[in-house]
């Protein structure tokens, strides 16, 4: 076998991602536990809607969750001497633990998910199945095995569906009952650091079942419920802005936008409706015409996360925005990347033939904030300007 055809295979049972073998590539090792144990102890963990969550994340942010739901399940794996961690596939969404048949699976799964907790890992969209498996008379068991896999991976999803009952009556009581805070970041002028706007910013209240917003708008754009939650958004924060000259940028999902006519109507203030540039739009003759409508009665579009997700080059020229924010993987440790400064500097000199601003989000440091101001970029957010704040604590 060359070196090339050997690298191929290698990429092909081995997830550079998550630095897992496959489950394919894990047969052998899982074959000796069987048959010296009498069978396995599996635990399976499962990414529901795994596509819809990374369009909603961007593939940067999916891959690190990957990355450390796979850190946890090796560390919990470590702890059991002879246990197999694999993916279900390269680039999978699904992890399987094989334990000695002695092991029950139970506390293991609930100290797994403890962890996964303690780290940040939002579990509403990750989901267990358990069970322990033996040798059956007249049966291969690889066939044995891959059936097992597969009841495992069932059970998971059962559960994960029941769990999303429950979090569907969460989304609908958010929907009647809306109860959720604002906070407001401020857009800055960068020579001369005045503010031109403030971003408004969802948080969740103490005890929601979403740990982050992302997890929750992922899980709220499956549901009918997102377009009243963001129209509860939008009233709520004109209500607390009020009147006033410094411009206020709202987050509107694709969806909202192009059903729900709220944003039509005047609050008293410019607003801006940020778009994510995350999320694939079907249709866009369709959302093109709804875009259009809203810049017809005065408001203002900017085109979000700009480098993070699908077709950036073509999102700026079908909504030619007033506004290209963009993401903060092209921020992070700007003045180190020469090739993250040239993609910046193609995105001003677009934006300059369209009549767009640029802004850049999430500015962490002080070696960031100098690169922008050297490309030029002439404004932006970010804690290090000045992090999020509640209404009553803006200096307005």
């Amino acid at each position: 076998m060359s070196e090339v055809e050997s690298l191929r295979l290698h990429s092909l049972l081995y997830d550079g991602i998550t630095e897992l073998d496959t489950l394919a590539h894990s047969l052998y090792t899982i074959r000796e536990l069987w048959e010296k144990r009498g069978g396995c102890s599996i635990l399976g963990f499962v990414l529901l809607d795994a596509p819809q969550l990374e369009t909603r994340m961007g593939w940067q942010e999916f891959d690190r969750l990957l990355l450390t739901i796979a850190e946890n399940l090796k560390a919990c794996a470590g702890s059991h001497p002879g246990s197999v961690l694999c993916v279900n596939r390269v680039r999978g969404d699904e992890f399987h633990l094989f334990l000695s048949a002695e092991i029950s699976p139970g506390p293991v799964r609930d100290e797994i998910l403890a962890l996964l907790a303690r780290r940040g890992v939002d579990l509403s969209f990750l989901s267990c199945g358990a069970g322990t498996y033996g040798p059956r008379e007249g049966v291969r068991w690889e066939r044995l095995l891959y059936r097992a896999v597969e009841e495992v991976r069932d059970a998971a999803v059962a559960q994960g569906r029941k769990k999303e009952e429950a979090l569907s009556a969460y989304m609908e009581a958010q929907a009647v009952r809306p109860d959720f805070t604002l906070l407001y970041q401020p857009i800055f002028r960068l020579r001369d650091r005045s503010v031109i706007g403030y971003e408004c910013l969802f948080r969740l209240p103490m005890g929601a079942p979403f740990l982050g917003n992302e997890i929750f708008f992922a899980f709220a754009e499956k549901t009918p419920f997102i377009i009243p939650i963001e129209e509860h958004i939008w009233d709520q924060a004109h209500r607390e802005m009020g009147p006033g000259a410094e411009i206020l940028f709202f987050n509107v999902t694709p969806c909202t936008l192009l059903q729900s006519d709220r944003f039509f109507q005047n609050g008293g203030r410019t607003a801006v409706l940020e778009i994510t540039e995350r999320v694939k739009i079907p249709d866009w003759e369709l959302f093109r015409g709804r875009v259009e409508a809203l810049k017809a009665v005065g408001r203002r579009i900017a085109l979000d996360d700009v480098g993070s997700g699908y077709s950036s080059l073509q999102a700026v020229l079908e909504i030619q925005p007033h506004y290209i924010k963009i993401d903060y993987s092209l921020i992070h440790n700007l003045e180190n990347h020469p090739i993250k400064r040239g993609l910046i500097a193609s995105l001003l000199d677009a934006a300059a033939h369209m009549g767009s601003q640029v802004i850049a989000e999430c500015i962490e440091t002080p070696g960031e904030l100098a690169a922008l101001e050297e490309l030029g970029v002439a404004l932006g957010q970010g804690n290090l300007l000045q992090p999020p704040l509640p209404r009553s604590e803006l200096p307005m």
